[in-house]
């Protein structure tokens, strides 16, 4: 295999890793571990369950709260880095699938992914 096969191989080989990639702003695969859990929320909190995302707004402050869909009752804070850009594409109407990730103790991790 000359030097120049061995580059198009590579080339080859990253174009079909970023095939999966999307350019989308609005398409998002994190997870993010829950700030400001309310602890008796957590009870009976099973991995796999299905959350839902809130945008939030208390004194001209903007914020994501997840909470519990069989009760409806705030769980915990969403924060990283991307939060501000989540809040948007939620407000235009984006979908997400919220999963409960981990629980352990009142530590709850979930994963947010495009629905």
């Amino acid at each position: 295999m000359t030097g120049r096969d061995r580059d198009r191989t590579y080339a080859d080989a990253l174009n079909a890793e970023q095939k999966g990639k999307t350019d989308d702003p609005c398409s998002f695969n994190e997870v993010i571990q829950l700030q400001r859990v309310d602890p008796p929320q957590v009870k009976g909190l099973r991995r796999g369950e299905l959350l839902a995302l809130r945008v939030r707004t208390q004194n001209n402050v903007t914020s994501l709260i997840c909470i519990r869909i069989d009760n409806k009752k705030y769980l915990g804070s969403v924060a990283f880095s991307n939060v501000g850009k989540l809040i948007q594409c939620i407000k235009k109407g984006r979908k997400y699938n919220i999963v409960v990730d981990a629980v352990a103790g009142t530590a709850v991790q979930i994963e947010i992914n495009d629905a």
